[in-house]
C-alpha cells in the first residue's frame, strides 16, 4: 500500500549515502522528495568506476554494522541482493590483519550498487549546484547556479560540513552559537587516490584482496578482482594524509609513478591504465556529537551527513535517516 502523503515537499541537497538515506526515509514516511546533486553522478565516496575493463570501489572500501539504527538498511540490500561480506578480520596497519569473525560488507557489483538500490524511484537532479537558500518559516527556497529556483516546505543539507556551512554564510543564514563551534571544529582529511588495471590475473594482496599498510605513502590497497567486482585485476591504492597533503598539487603522472613503484613488491606487474583521483574531504577526524542539526530558526531546515556522529558510512547512513524523521515528524 502506498504511504499516506503528508503534505510537505523537501529538498536533500546531496546525492550520497547520508542524502539517500534521508530522502528514502522521507520518501517512505509518504513526503514528495527531490534531491539535488551538484556533481554528475549520485553516491559521492560510495562510488564505483569503470575503465580499461577494470571496476574499481574508489572511495569507500567496505563498511561494517556496530548500530541496530543501520541494520533494517542492510536487510533491505540483502534482500534485493546487492550487498556482500566481503571479508573477517580486523586489518592492522602494516599489513598484517586479525581474524574478528566481524563482517565487513561491500556491494556485490561495488559499492555503487547499494547507491542505486536506494535511489531507486527517487526524484534526483544531478549537475544542480545549490547557491542560493532563503528560510522564512517553513517556506524555503533554493536558487541554483543556474538562476533557477525550487521551492519546498523543508530542506536537509548533507554535503560535507564547510560547504554547507559556506552555503548559510553567504545567505545570510546561521546556526545556534554552540553548534557552530562544534561544525568550526569538523576537520576532514584530503586523500589521493590512484586506480590501475595490472597486466596480470591477480595481485599479491591477501586472499580476500585488502590490505592496510599506512606507510610513508600509502595507507591502503585493494584488488578489486579478489573483492569480487572487477573481471580483470583492478588495483584501488589510496594514501596516508600526509602524502594527500604533500602532492596534491603535483602533476598526476608524477603521484602515479611514486604510487605505482612504491606498491610494485605488490602488484607483481606493471600498469596498463590508471587514474588519480582527489578526494579533498575524504575522511572526518572531528565530528559533530549529533546525528543532525537544525539551522537556527528554521526548524524544517537541517544539516546532516558524515561530520555528525561518525565518519563511517554507518554514521553518514544514520545521520540521513534521523534528519528523515525529524522532519517527517514536524510535518506529522
Amino acid at each position: 500500500m502506498a504511504a499516506k502523503k503528508q503534505g510537505g515537499r523537501c529538498v536533500v541537497v546531496g546525492a550520497g549515502i547520508a542524502g539517500l538515506s534521508a530522502a528514502r526515509t522521507l520518501r517512505e514516511g509518504g513526503m514528495d522528495v527531490l534531491v539535488l546533486e551538484r556533481e554528475a553522478t549520485i553516491g559521492g565516496r560510495m562510488s564505483t568506476l569503470t575503465f580499461s575493463g577494470g571496476v574499481f570501489d574508489h572511495g569507500a572500501q567496505f563498511f561494517t554494522v556496530k548500530d541496530e539504527r543501520f541494520q533494517p538498511l542492510i536487510d533491505q540490500w540483502t534482500e534485493h541482493g546487492v550487498v556482500q561480506d566481503w571479508f573477517h578480520s580486523q586489518l592492522i596497519s602494516g599489513g598484517s590483519s586479525n581474524p574478528d569473525g566481524f563482517p565487513r560488507y561491500c556491494g556485490t557489483e561495488g559499492m555503487s550498487s547499494l547507491i542505486e538500490d536506494l535511489a531507486e524511484g527517487l526524484e534526483i537532479r544531478t549537475e544542480a549546484d545549490v547557491t542560493g537558500l532563503e528560510v522564512k518559516g517553513r517556506s524555503c527556497t533554493l536558487t541554483l547556479a543556474d538562476g533557477e529556483t525550487i521551492n519546498a516546505d523543508a530542506v536537509i543539507l548533507t554535503a560535507p560540513v564547510p560547504q554547507s556551512l559556506d552555503l548559510l554564510e553567504k545567505n545570510g543564514l546561521q546556526v545556534n552559537k554552540r553548534d557552530k563551534e562544534l561544525l568550526e571544529g569538523v576537520e576532514y582529511s584530503k586523500c589521493i587516490t590512484l586506480l590501475a588495471v595490472l597486466d596480470t590475473e591477480k595481485s599479491g594482496l591477501t586472499e580476500w584482496g585488502g590490505l592496510r599498510i599506512s606507510g610513508d605513502y600509502i595507507d591502503w590497497i585493494a584488488d578489486n578482482h579478489l573483492k569480487g567486482i572487477s573481471e580483470k585485476c583492478a588495483v584501488t591504492i589510496q594514501t596516508v594524509p600526509e602524502f594527500s597533503l604533500d602532492y596534491w598539487d603535483n602533476d598526476n603522472q608524477d603521484i602515479a609513478n611514486r604510487l605505482l613503484d612504491n606498491a610494485k613488491a605488490l602488484l607483481l606487474a606493471p600498469a596498463i591504465d590508471w587514474k588519480v583521483f582527489r578526494w579533498e574531504y575524504a575522511k572526518p577526524l572531528k565530528v559533530h556529537p549529533y546525528s543532525h542539526i537544525a539551522v537556527k530558526g528554521a526548524p524544517t531546515c537541517l544539516l546532516a551527513g558524515d561530520g555528525f556522529q561518525g565518519y563511517r558510512v554507518e554514521g553518514a547512513a544514520i545521520s540521513g535517516m534521523e534528519a528523515g524523521q525529524s522532519i517527517l515528524r514536524q510535518f506529522s
